[in-house]
């Protein structure tokens, strides 16, 4: 909000100063946090970087042992970038939910662009329930207690306005995934 209030005044110098420190906070923050950061070089969109990053660090936070693959470039969105940050950002906030539950919470984590498509695949693990997979997509299902159960509502709300989304979600044993293409039009 900061950086919107800045760039509305149209005050470059102000500008420049709150960029910087921001840039000098997110330095030392991240410092503090021990993450491999390396492969999040290869993501061109800011938005999604930024998201990425974030759910890094909150899932180190929380003591999730997190692994994160993103050995190509990423540099197209083949649908509008806040369905696509919001919509990976639903899957990221429920993985790390559910593995902060598990006594050896870990998430695995890939994003992959070609020609074709934008694929991000996330797994995680939790603790066992009864809750099938269509109910989970349903309102006001969830496995939190208290929770709305919306999240995976949002994905196939964003999925029904772009016919080029592909997702499957799995469950067995103990591991959950899932696996989101947006494919190129």
């Amino acid at each position: 909000m900061s950086l919107k209030g800045s760039a509305e005044n149209d005050s470059s110098s102000e500008l420049i100063n709150t960029v910087s420190d921001l840039e000098q906070y997110s330095d030392n923050y991240f410092k503090k946090i021990e993450v491999d950061f390396r492969h999040c070089q290869n993501i061109k969109n800011d938005y999604l970087k930024s998201l990425i990053i974030s759910k890094l660090s909150k899932a180190k936070q929380k003591e999730i042992a997190c692994h994160f693959e993103c050995e190509m470039v990423v540099d197209k969105m083949p649908i509008d970038q806040f369905d696509c940050v919001r919509m990976f950002g639903i899957v990221l906030d429920n993985a790390i939910e559910a593995a902060v539950e598990t006594a050896h919470p870990r998430i695995d984590i890939m994003l992959y662009q070609d020609d074709n498509q934008l694929e991000f695949w996330v797994r995680n693990n939790y603790v066992a329930n009864t809750i099938d997979l269509k109910s989970l997509r349903q309102a006001n299902v969830s496995t939190k207690a208290g929770h709305s159960g919306l999240g995976l509502v949002n994905i196939e709300e964003i999925s029904q306005k772009h016919p080029n989304i592909l997702k499957t979600f799995s469950k067995k044993k103990d591991i959950f995934s899932v696996n989101i293409k947006i494919l190129v039009n």
